[in-house]
């Protein structure tokens, strides 16, 4: 990231202020920037939703089951959009060589996985699916059992980094119902609003058809001239639409 402002943000969620603690710094790049460039910023208001999901279940007296270590949700299919896509691939080209390798490796092999299941050709078409065929498809993936490619000792080895889809689920249903995934087994936590989804729209701000979505073990195949398609704006505008879009979401 270059040359940054700071801006202080705190939302209301469930009647009260997040973070409790006072306004959280956030850093938002100077300028124009690409709608990739504010993943960071998103992922620490996230945290805060998160953050606040959490304390109502607490309240309600359920308890986050999810712990290091547990990585059966690490076989989902996890949605990116398209910002989302860009800012990953930058993590792992900023990887040192032998690292990126050993990622790019991991990411070819659940390809061929994939191709062998005969879902690969279907997946490369995500972006013109319905909700109804990708959660069918969803349910097809996890039954191959496929880990992420960052998946290590069965916790996430770019945890800090996390996509913001990544961030948003948590459950406090029993750890072993993870591994066998179902509405009636898997007691997900509702958050008052899905910045992964509310992210999609600063790329999607000119398309009438919505967000895309790309499935994050394919977001190695995107070309870096797809780059491009992302449309510069300035950084505290973004950051704007973004918090509006968290506090606009519970009403």
């Amino acid at each position: 990231m270059g040359d940054t402002d700071t801006a202080f943000v705190q939302l209301r969620i469930h009647g009260r202020l997040y973070p409790p603690s006072g306004p959280v710094k956030i850093r938002v790049p100077k300028g124009r920037v690409y709608p990739s460039d504010m993943v960071p910023a998103a992922g620490e208001l996230a945290d805060i939703v998160v953050s606040a999901a959490v304390d109502q279940v607490t309240a309600e007296g359920k308890k986050i089951s999810c712990r290091a270590g547990c990585g059966a949700c690490c076989r989902q299919l996890v949605p990116l959009a398209e910002p989302e896509v860009y800012h990953l691939r930058g993590v792992v080209e900023q990887m040192a060589a032998e690292r990126r390798a050993e990622i790019m490796r991991r990411f070819s092999e659940v390809q061929e996985q994939l191709q062998a299941a005969g879902m690969l050709d279907r997946l490369l078409q995500s972006r013109e699916m319905g909700s109804r065929e990708r959660h069918e498809l969803g349910l097809r993936y996890f039954q191959l059992g496929i880990a992420c490619p960052f998946l290590e000792n069965e916790s996430c080895s770019i945890y800090s980094v996390r996509p913001v889809e990544c961030r948003e689920y948590l459950v406090t249903s029993p750890p072993e119902h993870c591994g066998n995934s179902s509405a009636e087994t898997v007691d997900c936590v509702r958050l008052e609003a899905r910045v992964s989804q509310i992210i999609g729209r600063l790329a999607d701000a000119d398309r009438a058809a919505g967000p895309r979505w790309v499935p994050l073990i394919l977001a190695m195949r995107r070309s870096a001239s797809d780059e491009v398609r992302q449309r510069p704006r300035l950084g505290h505008v973004m950051l704007e639409q973004l918090v509006r879009g968290v506090a606009g979401a519970g009403k």
